[in-house]
Parts: structure tokens; sequence; C-alpha cells
């Protein structure tokens, strides 16, 4: 990984105001933004496809508070200029959290990674709440996350396991985004579980930004005390409890040369 020291002026300046927080789905970037909330510095990220402005400090004071606000919502055809040009604070950073694939957008990045079979066993889950809480709307009931996940079917569970595992391109994603020449910054999810301060720190440091730690963030436990189905373990190697013989085979056949390269032991069992 290159410092920001290899990065033009230009792309310099841009730090001051946007920096894209990137990875695959279900790797850690909602985890990386609340671990913001314990440093001396106004934040608010930009998240998706469409904008949103939305602070992300939520504390009154010394009074921790998981109320997130009220965010802005900002449509893409109500934009009249580049999102960076709305920007008027220049020492306020913004972070643009995205999914999208690393070659299909510009600017400096940091990028997360996680191990690919919690991703995708994650994902998974996530996908199937999702599906079913919006089939639940669709006939005006009100969607019960927690329900859903504890009565999640296994079979159907295992079967969208096994289309991600064929289908998400998990392995060439990552590989794209840790290369990528716009890359100031890889954090790994373990290592935020193991000491989200050090982690989030040291990634923001080498995009420029030298951060006090002024509170405590919100653990992981109380995250997922708030939203238990979407913060859901905090745990790595959870892959283990779900993902059988069969499929971990064919996650290490299609994504296994990543999977090594990005430092894990490629295991099937």
């Amino acid at each position: 990984m290159t410092g920001c020291e290899s990065f033009s002026p230009s792309l310099l300046s841009l730090f001051k105001m946007i920096l894209n927080l990137t990875s695959f789905p279900r790797s850690g970037n909602s985890f990386f933004t609340t671990t913001l909330l314990a440093f001396d510095r106004d934040w608010q990220t930009l998240d998706g496809d469409i904008l949103v402005f939305q602070p992300v400090r939520i504390f009154a004071g010394e009074q921790k508070s998981l109320d997130f606000p009220r965010s802005e919502y900002l449509f893409p055809q109500q934009l009249d200029a580049n999102p960076v040009e709305r920007i008027e604070d220049p020492d306020n950073l913004f972070l643009y959290k995205r999914h999208d694939h690393p070659d299909d957008y510009g600017g400096p990045r940091i990028y997360i990674v996680r191990d690919g079979r919690d991703v995708l066993v994650s994902y998974a889950m996530h996908n199937l709440i999702h599906r079913e809480a919006q089939a639940r709307i669709d006939v005006n009931v009100e969607p019960d996350h927690v329900q859903i996940l504890s009565s999640m079917d296994k079979d159907e569970f295992l079967t969208e396991l096994e289309r991600l595992i064929q289908t998400s391109a998990w392995g060439e994603y990552v590989t794209a985004g840790v290369d990528h020449p716009n890359t100031v910054a890889v954090i790994y999810y373990e290592d935020m579980l193991r000491d989200p301060i050090a982690a989030v720190s040291s990634a923001l440091l080498k995009c420029g930004y030298i951060v006090d730690q002024v509170r405590e963030p919100p653990s992981f436990k109380e995250l997922n005390s708030e939203l238990p189905w979407f913060y859901r373990k905090g745990k790595s190697n959870d892959y283990r409890a779900w993902m059988p013989h069969n499929l971990l085979q064919q996650f290490n056949d299609i994504h296994g040369a990543a999977l090594g390269k990005l430092g894990y032991t490629n295991i099937t069992r």
C-alpha cells in the first residue's frame, strides 16, 4: 500500500473534502463510521447512489446516544454540481460509503477487507432478511427483523449462500479494491473488532488525518442491542458454523486465490 505522499497535490486537496470508504457489502463500513464517533472531529457521510449528508457525531456533550439524527437525502437530479462542491467547510471530511466495483469510480479511498467466507454468510442472511421484510411490507405487515432472522429457513439460506459463492465475484472485487492505485489505506474488519480505535485511526493517518480519541465509541455489543439483525455477531470465523464442507470447497475453488492473497488461511473446515 502506498501513503498519501504518492498522490498529486490536487488529489491531496480532495482529502480535505471527500474520501471514499469502500468495501464489498457486509464488510464493516457501518462499524467503521460508528467508530468515528470517538474522535475529536465532526464527520459526515455520503451513502450510496442516493447521497446522504448525515452527521456521524451523535453525542450530546459526553452523553453517548445511539439515536442517529435524521438524514438529509439528496437525489442526484437535485444536485446542481459535483457533491464535493457542496461541502462548505474545507476542514470537514466527508466519507462516501459505497459498495460499487472499485474500478467504477475515481478518487482516494480507504478499502475495508473481511474474510470472504464470513462476508458471504452475512450477506446471504442480510438478503433473506430484507427479502422477507419487503414481502411483509408489500402486504401491509410490519416486519420484525429479529423474528425473521431467528426463523430463517436453513435450506433457503444455503441456497442463497451457494448463489453468492458462485455469482458474487467477491475474490475479483476485493483484489481490485486492494490493488487499486487510489487505495490509500487497507483496513481489516478483524482488526477493527480487536481494536477499533487503533485500526480506524491508523487508516485515517495514512490519509493525512491525525485524530485524538475524546470518548468511547458505541461497542459492537451496544450496536447489536440496538440493531441485532444488522450488527449480528461481531466476530470472525462465524462461517464455520454456517458453511458446510461442500460450500467451503466451492468457495475455495472460486475465491481461494484472493483469500490467500489477503492473508487468510484457506481451509475447508
